[in-house]
């Protein structure tokens, strides 16, 4: 039996380790290349291993079953949609949330809170230790990723980094320079959503364990986050901060500081944003991804909003402009999986509220909040986290 938990332990590390190494530099900007394969294939071990075993879990195996048979019914919708080309990563980017949710939560299942706590420790310091690699490449090699953006952005991209360092261009002027050389992700923004998910991860961890130290690396998380020049992620870590202060506290004092602070932070904050948006046109973008919902409803066939037109395609129909990429939450899902979509996603929420009570709450803000301005909805570490600290919540302590 102590084998057998070994073996889980190192198989679930390996697991949380791979999903992580998101470097899309390498993969032509794919920066699921290696967590797709691992997730995959670790899937299929899974069931070799519990077929050969015969230790079917009957609920588990619905599960699943119902999560195919989804794809499947999605897939009929979508056919019209896709080339031969496209519609194997429509089917990737449903199994690679399928597969994994479907073994994590089954390994999950076999650890004591304990265990889990120090899993997301482990998990969030390794993390850690790739996004600072990636702020430090960020702004030493400015246009290192530039091969990613269009030839003309490219040159400009290279041309600006050279008048930095040089001293010939303003700080005002240069700020996409440090935004579009990530070498995991299309640019720093998705940095900072990292980032916040692991503020909030880190004070679940400080609030249900007093052994486990997280001081440390909430603040190179936070500081991560500001580097990443993610101004949704920094006005939502504010938000974060104020309800988690002011609902966890037991001191009135505490809780009226963390009001005052909130009061005065919210209204500077988006004078901050505004002017900035309004200056780069990144706030038009997003105003015309929501008025694209409305003004394209009456236009999308019955069929299509119901059900949308899946991944990668049905990423460009809501979106500022023709050919450009509808990077917000709602927009995406109602591209993507239509208006049946938009009801799981509630539901998904609802049941997260429902049975996580505040941290479902704190996971709500940290996701969906700066998703109505910028989101992965495919990112998996969303998913390793919320499954986590719901075996945590729900697992034996011991």
């Amino acid at each position: 039996m102590k084998f057998k938990t070994n073996i889980n332990l190192i198989f679930i590390y390996i697991l949380t380790f791979s999903i992580f190494l998101q470097i899309g530099y390498f993969f032509d900007g794919a920066h699921r290349y290696i967590p797709l394969r691992v997730v995959i294939l670790a899937c299929f071990i899974y069931l070799f291993v519990v077929v050969s075993h015969k230790k079917i879990n009957i609920n588990r195996l619905c599960f699943f079953i119902i999560a195919l048979s989804i794809q499947l019914f999605y897939l009929i919708f979508w056919s019209n949609h896709y080339t031969e080309d496209l519609l194997p990563r429509s089917i990737g980017n449903f199994l690679y949330i399928i597969c994994f949710g479907f073994i994590f939560n089954s390994m999950c299942e076999k650890l004591s809170k304990k265990q889990i706590l120090t899993l997301l420790y482990f998990g969030c310091l390794f993390f850690l230790i790739i996004l600072s690699i990636e702020t430090i490449l960020r702004f030493m090699y400015p246009s290192l990723n530039s091969s990613q953006l269009t030839s003309e952005a490219a040159q400009k991209l290279e041309g600006d980094a050279s008048l930095i360092y040089s001293g010939d261009l303003p700080l005002t002027e240069y700020f996409y320079t440090f935004k579009y050389s990530s070498i995991l992700f299309f640019d720093s923004n998705y940095v900072g959503l990292i980032a916040l998910m692991i503020v909030f991860i880190l004070k679940y961890i400080h609030f249900s364990s007093i052994i486990i130290k997280t001081s440390l690396l909430e603040f190179i998380a936070v500081s991560l986050l500001v580097l990443s020049f993610s101004r949704s992620a920094i006005l939502v870590l504010i938000i974060f901060y104020f309800y988690y202060y002011f609902v966890l506290s037991s001191h009135r004092n505490v809780k009226f500081i963390s009001i005052v602070l909130f009061g005065i932070l919210i209204t500077i904050s988006p004078l901050f944003i505004m002017d900035s948006n309004i200056q780069d046109g990144s706030f038009h973008t997003k105003v015309q991804i929501m008025l694209s919902l409305y003004n394209k409803f009456d236009e999308i066939p019955a069929v299509q909003l119901l059900f949308g037109a899946g991944p990668v395609v049905g990423g460009y129909i809501f979106s500022y402009k023709d050919g450009g990429y509808a990077h917000a939450l709602l927009a995406l899902i109602m591209g993507e999986l239509g208006i049946l979509g938009i009801l799981i996603i509630l539901f998904f929420y609802t049941y997260i509220i429902l049975k996580l009570k505040k941290w479902g709450v704190m996971f709500l803000i940290v996701t969906f909040i700066p998703g109505l301005s910028l989101i992965d909805p495919y990112q998996i570490f969303y998913y390793w986290s919320i499954i986590a600290i719901f075996r945590a919540e729900y697992n034996k302590q011991e």
